[in-house]
């Protein structure tokens, strides 16, 4: 079914309409709930009852007669609160009752999280210890207050011995759902460090092909992983308006490749004999398409092109460099003169990376012993749609079928550009609200501590970027976190912040030492061998004293 257009304008004034009626229905639920308490006869105490019993049914707490299924009172011995709900504590029941229960005391309620200790956070302001609300950090989306939400409900109902009440509940909760799935509602994580002041604009955040539209009605919105209302929420202090637009625009549309060439080519390849290397490395491709499929990344399994215009691009195989992992690579420069990426100008490609020497003049700054962080985004490049104007753009055949993706491909010419957009706004978003210098290096990321900043708060900055990233609809690689500590590898380099030095790793300093004696007894070479050494040259250069590439 598609979907009909509209404009962030009215996106906007529909969710503030959805949150005015959520906020209306709690006020009359409440209200109703305090109407029904006022005019609740208080049972007396019965005459053979101590001062103590007396004392345990107070005004707030009164002993009620069991609710029946209709609402109303069977015949059985009076229970009390307390006992109608022997898991939660006299104090959170009275809170209850008299609307004094806090939103931080919500897991008191759950029984997967009522028991977790009480912890304390030192208040550097006061010099005094304050009670922490970590636990509430466990509800991170709407969905996830529903139990704990129902027994606080549950309460106040027995309480008010109308069993009826119970329907104000489903009445909240279904439109609390509703709210979720149409807005992908979240909620905003604090600041490690309020403080902190908004970094400048971020370089590469040019627009190039991806420019905001003044209209959109003519574009299909698309489904994507990402969620919009959290990248707005979290860059709508960013300097540059247009960029954050751009975004959005992305999100919600997917990406234009910048594709200028033939758009009418119907296009037929054979798979690279790599792609058939042997029978594991089939079934990895095929598990990978079929779980891109599931995902939604791909759409495929067609016996005929699903396009006029279908391109099929050849697929290869690469084994990663630190594990058996196959990866699907499509060639999108092939035929060479007429290929996908030969329609994409140069000018689409071109990135202005933040070096090595940023990040050691960083470190330099932040003195002997600072603690690092490097993270990794995972599948960075699936994350990001295309739209569907360029999804013939995208094809491939495997084992018969066709297939197109709806994602960046990697190996396009234009899709580290587009990728290092989100790249950089996460970037600036981390550097708003985490104490550090931080760096990336497209989904690679490097987070520097200043000496005086706590083992206690570097953890606390993992875990929030760690929350952040499931907002806004990427993850970080769990077995890629490296840090906090004081010696990391980033790039290829390992930073050490004891020694304040950075060097090759012992493998690569291995593999430059066998390539200059290679090419010691070289007399002639190609112009592509040519280039691979002055790469590998000049990326050493970086650590080695006084080395210098000219090139």
């Amino acid at each position: 079914m598609p979907i009909n257009s509209t404009s962030p304008a009215d996106e906007l004034g529909m969710l503030c309409e959805s949150q005015n009626q959520l906020s209306t229905r709690m006020e009359q639920l409440l209200s109703r709930f305090e109407s029904l308490t006022m005019h609740l006869p208080l049972p007396t105490t019965p005459a053979a009852a101590t001062a103590a019993a007396a004392q345990q049914a107070s005004a707030f707490m009164p002993l009620i007669a069991r609710v029946g299924a209709n609402g109303v009172s069977t015949f059985t011995p009076p229970l009390s609160l307390q006992s109608h709900f022997p898991d939660v504590e006299a104090a959170v029941i009275a809170a209850i009752i008299t609307h004094k229960f806090k939103v931080a005391d919500l897991h008191k309620l759950d029984p997967t999280n009522r028991n977790k200790e009480t912890a304390y956070t030192f208040n550097s302001s006061t010099n005094q210890f304050e009670v922490s609300h970590r636990a509430a950090r466990e509800y991170k989306n709407p969905f996830s207050v529903l139990i704990p939400l129902m027994t606080y409900f549950k309460v106040l109902t027995f309480h008010i011995n109308d069993n009826a009440a119970m329907h104000a509940f489903w009445d909240y909760s279904a439109h609390l759902l509703k709210l979720v799935a149409e807005y992908e509602c979240f909620i905003a994580l604090l600041p490690i460090d309020p403080t902190l002041p908004n970094p400048p604009i971020h370089p590469n955040t040019d627009p190039h092909a991806n420019a905001p539209l003044a209209s959109t009605k003519h574009l299909t919105p698309i489904s994507s992983s990402l969620n919009k209302l959290a990248w707005a929420h979290y860059l709508q202090d960013y300097p540059d308006c247009t960029f954050v637009k751009l975004l959005l625009q992305i999100i919600r549309f997917g990406a234009n490749l910048g594709f200028a060439g033939d758009c009418s080519t119907l296009q037929q390849c054979t798979n690279l004999k790599i792609a058939f290397a042997n029978a594991s490395t089939i079934s990895a491709i095929s598990a990978d398409i079929a779980n891109q499929v599931t995902n939604g990344c791909t759409h495929g399994l067609f016996d005929t092109p699903p396009f006029s215009n279908f391109r099929a691009l050849p697929i290869r195989a690469v084994t990663c460099k630190r594990s058996s992992k196959v990866q699907r690579i499509h060639h999108l420069s092939w035929p060479d003169g007429s290929s996908v990426n030969n329609g994409i100008a140069d000018s689409e490609a071109t990135i202005i990376y933040d070096m090595v020497k940023q990040a050691l003049n960083d470190l330099i700054a932040s003195g002997p012993g600072s603690l690092m962080l490097k993270l990794d985004l995972e599948v960075a490049f699936r994350h990001i749609p295309v739209c569907q104007e360029d999804w013939p753009l995208l094809g491939f055949e495997w084992l018969g079928k066709l297939y197109f993706d709806v994602i960046l491909a990697f190996g396009g010419r234009s899709a580290l550009y587009i990728f290092n957009l989100f790249a950089e706004a996460l970037h600036w978003i981390l550097q708003c609200n985490i104490p550090a210098r931080v760096h990336h290096y497209l989904n690679d990321s490097l987070k520097i501590f200043l000496l005086s900043i706590p083992h206690t708060v570097v953890n606390k900055s993992l875990e929030w970027a760690a929350d952040l990233a499931t907002q806004l609809g990427l993850r970080f690689q769990p077995s890629k976190i490296v840090g906090p500590d004081t010696c990391i590898e980033f790039l290829g380099l390992e930073l050490d912040s004891i020694a304040m030095k950075v060097c090759l790793l012992p493998a690569k300093l291995k593999y430059l030492q066998d390539l200059t004696s290679l090419w010691a007894m070289h007399s002639s070479c190609t112009l592509r061998e040519l280039d691979k050494l002055t790469g590998y040259l000049q990326f050493v250069s970086q650590v080695i004293p006084l080395s210098r590439a000219f090139i």
